[in-house]
């Protein structure tokens, strides 16, 4: 696995789990409000960041990003970025429990 140092250096200025709610209400109990249920999640290649704007790709990389991707807004409200062996993990988990496994 990448040294943890290392992978968010790589990342930098972003955190590894980032949560962005500038385009959204917060209710009473702080939840977010109004990100449409249309919102789907896509997986992307961080390719680096550069004039105040994160680059993202569809073609091979070493660093995954799993987006919560806000279309009617153009608004990413979550973005996590995974090492090939955190993606490949979520990969296996998620393909288990889809076929009738367990998790784990």
């Amino acid at each position: 696995m990448v040294d943890d140092k290392e992978f968010l250096e790589k990342i930098k200025p972003y955190k590894k789990h980032n949560l962005y709610t500038a385009k959204y209400k917060i209710d009473e109990n702080g939840c977010v409000v109004g990100i449409p249920s249309n919102a789907s999640w896509i997986v992307t290649v961080f390719e680096g960041y550069s004039n105040g704007v994160g680059h993202f790709t569809f073609s091979k990389g070493e660093i995954i990003a799993l987006i919560l991707n806000d279309e009617e807004n153009q608004f990413f409200p979550v973005i996590s970025f995974l090492t090939k062996e955190e993606a490949k993990k979520l990969a296996y988990d998620l393909l288990n429990l889809v076929e009738g496994g367990s998790y784990g």
